[in-house]
């Protein structure tokens, strides 16, 4: 079993960035405009056939991604068939099978909003069992936005009656509370075996994949 909570291999990362990235222009757009707008539906199509999907497996996966405005997170469930992908097919190697969005709950963005300021979480005033350090925000932000992502992966599942078992992958990098490429490192929260528990998707929980992308930047 691969571990749940990071995937390292060259073919997976890739998948990761074009379930998150969504194929869309403009980083406003969400998902619910992916499936309204012929424009951006034929965007992620055209990114789509500049991908080489041999080396995936066939398959479900689930992509999801929340913006820095923090307004919600938007989760995709996507059927890959590489064999599609060939010049004898015309089909696409990938159909948009189901979308969802929920709105952040308020605390949760709160602290996040709080935490993308330097210092900021100095004006949280912590209630009963909250923490009062920065990284003890940091942690419990982790733990409390992988426990949102695993409502929202359930709730698509349940929605579109999809059985968790016949997911093979989740691609979710979290949030991002500080990125300095500058000075070579990112940050981004979340706890991706608690999304592997809570949803049954325990076979890749695709995460920490800003830091991969910094990093492959940096090269020499």
């Amino acid at each position: 079993m691969t571990n749940p909570a990071s995937i390292a291999d060259t073919d997976h990362k890739a998948l990761a960035d074009l379930l998150m990235n969504n194929g869309l222009d403009n980083p406003s757009d969400d998902i619910d405009d992916l499936t309204s707008d012929n424009s951006n539906y034929a965007t992620l199509t055209d990114a789509l056939e500049q991908t080489v999907f041999e080396s995936f497996d066939d398959g479900l996966y689930i992509g999801m991604m929340s913006g820095t405005s923090l307004d919600g997170m938007d989760a995709v469930l996507c059927q890959f068939n590489p064999a599609m992908s060939n010049e004898d097919n015309t089909q696409p190697p990938m159909q948009l099978l189901a979308t969802y969005s929920q709105d952040f709950p308020p605390r949760l963005r709160e602290v996040l909003l709080a935490l993308c300021q330097p210092n900021g979480v100095n004006q949280l005033v912590p209630e009963a069992d909250e923490p009062s350090s920065e990284l003890d925000w940091f942690g419990w932000a982790s733990r409390a936005y992988a426990e949102f992502a695993s409502e929202v992966v359930n709730t698509l599942l349940q929605q579109s009656n999809t059985d968790p078992e016949s997911v093979l992958a989740i691609g979710c990098h979290g949030q991002t509370v500080r990125h300095r490429p500058q000075m070579g490192f990112t940050l981004q929260l979340v706890d991706a075996n608690i999304i592997a528990e809570r949803t049954g998707i325990s076979v890749s929980v695709i995460s920490d994949v800003v830091t991969w992308q910094l990093v492959v930047k940096a090269r020499p």
